[in-house]
C-alpha cells in the first residue's frame, strides 16, 4: 500500500440463507442479553472464507471483479452446522462440519485474490470454518456462563452454500458490499 491512500478494512465470506442467519443472530442476541457480549452483532451470521485484510479503497472493484469471477461457474455444495464450539475461553460458535468442497473453495478463492491483498498470516493459518455467536467482549466468568449454556444446545441445521461476499468495515460493523449473496440468474 502506498502510504497516505485511504484504505478499509474487508473480509470475505459464506453468508447462510436468510432463515438461518435470523436463527444465529437471536443466538448472537441472546448472548449479548444473557452473558454480556455483544460484539458479535457487529457483523452478519457468516463462515469466513479470507479473514480481515486491508487494502486502499481504490482498489475495491478490483476486489469485487476478482470475487466475482472466481464465483464463476459458481457450484454449489452443503454446509452442515452441528452444534457448538470453542477457542480457547474466548470466542463460542455455531461448529461448521469439515467439508471437502468448502476447504476446495476457500483455496480457490485464495488464487484468485492478488497475494497483496491477503496477508501470509491469512494463507498459512488454518482454516476452521464457524459462526461466531460470542468473542472478544466475553469475560472469563462470562464465557464459563456462555459455554455451559450454549454447550448443551443442541443446534443441527444444512443448506447449500450461495457464493461468497465481501463485507468492509465501516468504522463500527462490517456491511456487505458484494457481489449479492444469492445466486443470480445464470449462476446455480
Amino acid at each position: 500500500m502506498k502510504p497516505g491512500k485511504p484504505t478499509a478494512l474487508y473480509y470475505i465470506a459464506l453468508l447462510p440463507p436468510e432463515d438461518i442467519r435470523q436463527e444465529v443472530t437471536a443466538l448472537k442476541e441472546h448472548a449479548a442479553e444473557a452473558f454480556h457480549s455483544s460484539k458479535a452483532l457487529n457483523s452478519p451470521p457468516h463462515i469466513t472464507l479470507i479473514p480481515p485484510f486491508r487494502i486502499e479503497i481504490s482498489r475495491e472493484a478490483e476486489l469485487l471483479e476478482r470475487v466475482h469471477a472466481c464465483r464463476r461457474p459458481w457450484v454449489s455444495f452443503p454446509v452442515v452446522l452441528d452444534g457448538f464450539g470453542h477457542f480457547s475461553n474466548e470466542v463460542i460458535y455455531v461448529n461448521v462440519c469439515l467439508n471437502p468442497a468448502l476447504n476446495a473453495f476457500r483455496a480457490e478463492l485464495m488464487a484468485c485474490l492478488d497475494p497483496d491483498m491477503v496477508t501470509e498470516t491469512a494463507r498459512t493459518r488454518p482454516f476452521r470454518p464457524h459462526m461466531t455467536v460470542a468473542f472478544r467482549d466475553l469475560t472469563p466468568d462470562g464465557f464459563l456462563a456462555a459455554w455451559q449454556y450454549y454447550g448443551n444446545v443442541n443446534y443441527s441445521r444444512d443448506f447449500s452454500a450461495f457464493p461468497p461476499v465481501v463485507l468492509r468495515h465501516t468504522g463500527r460493523i462490517w456491511s456487505v458490499i458484494g457481489p449479492p449473496a444469492e445466486p443470480q440468474s445464470g449462476e446455480s
